[in-house]
């Protein structure tokens, strides 16, 4: 939401795990101050890099988004997703992909920029993205891909639907 006071440009913005990121700005072009109900007011300078923030949003960032030290290219790959999430004839009621051909293509996008990174039990990380167009067969948009970062694997993956 953007309002404008007095030639001074507001956003007000929702605080993510307390870290707001604006991409594309200096310290000194915004001032940011904590408002009820976990809102932040942010103060710009200029218009121009408000707008390129706010189409940026918000980013969450903890100590499980730093980048993983190999590529996602470099990752094996189990036949469980082929099996469950791929073939369409197998386990009809799972998530099943689109386009089957793009599964590797989304695996690769959702590894290396996830919009949400969570900590699993042992070695394994689950990476989120949300794609906002249909990229499963009931209308999914989301996708999820489980690494095994010890064995260097992906566990699974599949089209997610949006809750």
């Amino acid at each position: 939401m953007l309002k404008i006071f007095d030639k001074k440009i507001i956003a007000f913005c929702t605080l993510i795990s307390g870290t707001l990121l604006l991409g594309g700005c200096n310290k000194t072009d915004f001032k940011i101050k904590k408002e009820k109900n976990s809102q932040v007011k942010v103060e710009m300078k200029s218009l121009a890099k408000l707008l390129k923030t706010v189409s940026k949003g918000a980013k969450k960032t903890n100590s499980t988004t730093k980048k993983p030290s190999y590529q996602p290219k470099e990752l094996k790959r189990t036949k469980h997703t082929e099996n469950r999430h791929v073939d369409r004839a197998k386990y009809p009621d799972k998530s099943k992909y689109t386009k089957p051909n793009q599964k590797e293509k989304l695996e690769n996008r959702t590894i290396k920029k996830p919009d949400k990174v969570e900590k699993q039990s042992g070695d394994r990380k689950i990476y989120e993205k949300d794609y906002g167009r249909k990229i499963g067969t009931k209308g999914e948009t989301k996708h999820k891909v489980v690494v095994d970062e010890k064995k260097k694997k992906i566990v699974t993956s599949y089209p997610k639907k949006d809750k």
